[in-house]
């Protein structure tokens, strides 16, 4: 099992929104566990990720590209590249959450974009975060936190 990751506060937040995505992912992946109180029929599944792309992921793909990823562009190459992909992969999810409805085959369209979702995220917590904390002075990472929390 991998070891919990220290995140640096400026970033505790978007962590957390990430643990809520993680079981977003299983719920939609065919060869996890049902969780008890959520959603088992494909149908419900996509009720269940639409509501929560609404509520949850929309705003926090938001908050990343018009805060998080203008605040860190231009440090490193590999952070503008990562951000690049990172964007895309926004892009891609909508699409698939937003055109589940009609899908021949559910159960594998909702899988697809479970493990898309999960290594969305890992991709943001191992590699961008990691990055960010790495790359960054304390001073600036605090400067980050108080744009994230809107102060």
């Amino acid at each position: 099992m991998n070891k919990p990751i220290k995140r640096h506060p400026s970033l505790v937040n978007l962590s957390r929104d990430h643990y809520s995505g993680l079981l977003l992912s299983s719920v939609l992946k065919k060869d996890t566990p049902d969780f008890k109180n959520m959603p088992v029929s494909p149908g419900d599944k996509v009720v269940f990720v639409k509501d929560k792309y609404v509520t949850e992921l929309r705003g926090h793909f938001l908050t990343e590209e018009e805060i998080l990823f203008p605040f860190v562009s231009g440090r490193k190459a590999e952070i503008d590249q990562l951000i690049k992909e990172l964007i895309l992969e926004h892009r891609e999810l909508e699409l698939r959450i937003n055109s589940l409805e009609g899908v021949a085959d559910l159960v594998n369209a909702l899988n697809e974009t479970g493990y898309l979702l999960e290594s969305h995220i890992r991709k943001e917590e191992r590699q961008l975060f990691q990055m960010i904390q790495e790359s960054f002075t304390e001073s600036e990472l605090l400067t980050l936190e108080k744009k994230l929390s809107g102060k």
